[in-house]
């Protein structure tokens, strides 16, 4: 993400309030890590 990546997502927390996007990061990585735990197999 780098520097400006940072500077937009500070900004963006600022906005709309850094529990709010740290869940909004944190969810959809919690449902993929749960449906790569969950696979049959890699091609699933």
């Amino acid at each position: 993400m780098g520097y400006h990546g940072q500077g937009a997502g500070g900004r963006i927390g600022d906005l709309y309030g850094r529990k709010r996007i740290f869940l909004a990061g944190a969810t959809p990585f919690t449902l993929a890590s749960l449906l790569c735990g969950v696979a049959a197999g890699p091609d699933l």
